[in-house]
């Protein structure tokens, strides 16, 4: 059906052709949840190299163009399925119709099945030629007593952002001055765990410190250092075979 027309973070639900009064959406643990009547599905994206993509308390879902979203949830008609589309967003009969026809212009991304518990769980991949911008997601299902169900999603395709992190480092006061704590942010690697490589005033080399931080829901991290000596520091990550690694900072040595 056409798609409606939906800024990205708002939503609208339709079981059996009548707007559903219990639907409700919030970001929740990265995730964005939908819920309705006897239904509930969470959604989520992450990067064509797995990099999770957080949804923000804006609560607007941004899948990569070439990444993956990922869906999950209940309430849905056993054995059946859920077909997933990204259409334009557009309330006019003929418009769509003519995306429709226009190549690139509107995408059927493919149909997930439900199990015998009326659970549903996938990912479906980004088409790479999906032009950033503004879209509509729509599921089409049947809901557990079998009345159709569509919800139409205001979504975001984003450009791919190569994931960053970033460091600071403070050393503590008075009985804590032999406690270096190692804060920062790492967008997009949420439940990743880094390693932090420390080198003090005579070593050569950087050695792994055996506490690894793990990255948060939110991007940020913490972990804590026990040395009185001068240390230079930094934090990295491998993906996919790629190092990310942080800028370097200088802790002085305790007085």
């Amino acid at each position: 059906m056409p798609a409606p027309d939906l800024p990205p973070g708002e939503a609208q639900g339709l079981v059996g052709g009548q707007p559903d009064p219990n639907l409700r959406t919030e970001a929740a643990g990265g995730q964005l949840i939908v819920s309705g009547t006897g239904y509930s599905l969470s959604l989520g994206a992450t990067s064509a190299s797995g990099i999770g993509q957080q949804v923000a308390n804006d609560g607007v879902l941004r899948v990569p163009t070439g990444g993956v979203l990922q869906l999950g949830g209940s309430g849905f008609a056993p054995a059946g399925t859920v077909d997933v589309f990204l259409d334009p967003p557009t309330t006019s009969g003929l418009a769509f119709v003519l995306a429709r026809l226009l190549p690139r212009a509107s995408y059927s991304l493919g149909r997930l099945s439900v199990d015998a518990d009326g659970v549903v769980s996938g990912r479906i991949e980004m088409p790479a030629a999906t032009p950033p911008g503004n879209r509509v997601l729509q599921l089409v299902g049947l809901t557990s007593d079998n009345r159709a169900l569509v919800l139409s999603l205001g979504i975001q395709i984003a450009e791919p952002v190569a994931p960053s992190i970033v460091i600071g480092a403070t050393r503590g006061l008075g009985a804590q001055r032999q406690t270096v704590t190692v804060s920062g942010s790492a967008p997009g690697l949420a439940g990743r765990t880094l390693t932090v490589r420390v080198r003090d005033g005579g070593q050569i080399r950087y050695t792994n410190y055996p506490m690894r931080p793990t990255v948060r829901s939110d991007g940020s991290f913490t972990t804590r250092i026990r040395s009185a000596k001068a240390l230079r520091l930094y934090v990295n990550l491998v993906v996919d075979g790629v190092r990310i690694r942080s800028n370097a900072v200088l802790v002085r040595a305790a007085r």
